[in-house]
């Protein structure tokens, strides 16, 4: 079988290996010499496109080993950092730190051989560009819709307990900004992924952002992700990071739902040359009013192609100036809503859409239809109800006609 499989032309080889799973991707390069050549693309693709790692001195020689290897370092495109099941991110290294007057606490880049090592080894992957820090906590979805402050308080003690010989994950992300700006890397997309948890301001080493090179590596950044719990007292290094992105195509900031309004104004004041560039924006878990959500999407209008927003709540107004709205954007393709609220007091009604329930094709628009997403389904009097909590649609030519539909279905608002 290897040797008719090795008499097949390369394109047709590459299609075959390219359906494989790992182990047997790795059983074929071992068949014959030919199978190895044919399939090195596809093993390169497979393994070394995307690294993971904790920063331990294990994780690190692996990636070393890879970075000096002419065959594979050039095929690295993105690294990962991770807390490793039932160990901290950087065991294994010493992390001395340095402690400010203002309680900051971050790690001694100069003097850490973790962080001197990490920065030889991304010198070596020129086309390494995209990094993703991310908790162990996290999960697939939103955040918790709520977040009292003893939740947070105990997140940030959690993370002051760790000492000179492990990094929380807050300190990842200081230390892969000094890396960044130091050796002169280029980034073009950071996903930060702290579900349930919290990303700590004080191990960030905010003055980073003001040292001279730091606009001129974050200006290529497309792509900015961010998921984590938000205080007004811990959010002045996210409005930061956008003010340099001077380029930023992608945003998506997940929250909370206790960013207060004013946050949120933040954003929209200190980065305004960063939200009329994007392409595509992602907002979830955030209390704002109409006036705010308005602002920030009518200075999208020129190139926004895709909106998602989920776990939205309105302090005051209605969805459907906002929704209506949108008709105005004429590069919009996608449109998402999921757990669209409004807020009366501290409680939260969210929006339903009862016409979707009973037709969710749009009206005139040769068949296209609403993709829906349901409430878990419940049960009354033995016949299960199910209720749509959010809807969406794909397509630029029907899409004014699917954003009316989309307000005509919706329920009345809170």
């Amino acid at each position: 079988m290897a040797c008719s499989i090795s008499n097949l032309p390369a394109e047709v080889t590459h299609s075959i290996v390219k359906q494989l799973d790992h182990i047997s991707l790795c059983s074929v390069r071992l068949t014959c010499k030919d199978l190895e050549r044919k399939s090195l693309y596809q093993f390169r693709d497979t393994f070394f496109t995307t690294r993971e790692m904790d920063l331990g001195p294990t994780s690190l020689r692996r990636l070393q080993a890879i970075s000096e290897s002419e065959q594979y370092r050039s095929h690295v495109r993105a690294l990962s950092i991770v807390r490793p099941e039932g160990k901290e991110i950087g065991e294994g290294f010493h992390w001395p730190r340095i402690t400010g007057s203002d309680d900051t606490s971050y790690i001694d880049t100069q003097h850490s051989v973790g962080v001197q090592v990490l920065r030889d080894v991304l010198n070596n992957l020129g086309n390494c560009r995209s990094f993703r820090i991310h908790d162990l906590l996290c999960h697939d979805g939103l955040l918790e819709p709520y977040l009292v402050a003893s939740r947070i308080h105990d997140l940030l003690i959690q993370t002051d307990r760790l000492g000179p010989y492990y990094l929380a994950a807050s300190d990842a992300i200081g230390v892969l900004l000094d890396v960044v700006i130091k050796a002169n890397l280029s980034v073009d997309s950071l996903d930060i992924d702290f579900d349930n948890s919290v990303v700590d301001g004080k191990r960030l080493r905010t003055q980073l952002f003001k040292q001279p090179t730091f606009p001129t590596r974050w200006a290529n950044l497309k792509h900015l992700r961010i998921k984590s719990y938000i205080t007004p007292e811990n959010h002045d290094w996210i409005r930061d990071v956008l003010y340099h992105a001077t380029g930023l195509e992608k945003l998506t900031m997940l929250f909370n739902l206790q960013l207060c309004p004013q946050l949120t104004s933040d954003y929209l004041d200190h980065s305004p040359n960063v939200i009329e560039g994007l392409r595509e924006l992602e907002l979830g878990g955030i209390k704002a009013s109409e006036d705010l959500i308005l602002a920030l999407l009518q200075k999208c209008r020129k190139n926004l192609r895709s909106l998602t927003l989920r776990l939205v709540s309105l302090i005051d107004g209605a969805w459907a100036r906002i929704l209506m709205e949108l008709m105005t954007f004429r590069l919009l393709e996608n449109v998402t809503v999921n757990h669209l609220g409004g807020s009366i007091g501290e409680e939260i009604h969210w929006a339903q859409f009862p016409g979707l329930e009973t037709n969710p094709m749009v009206p005139g628009s040769n068949g296209q239809s609403f993709k829906l997403d349901y409430y878990p389904s419940r049960t009354w009097d033995d016949v299960v109800v199910q209720r749509v909590r959010g809807a969406s649609f794909q397509g630029r030519v029907n899409m004014n006609k699917a954003l009316e539909y989309l307000v005509q279905s919706k329920g009345k608002d809170q």
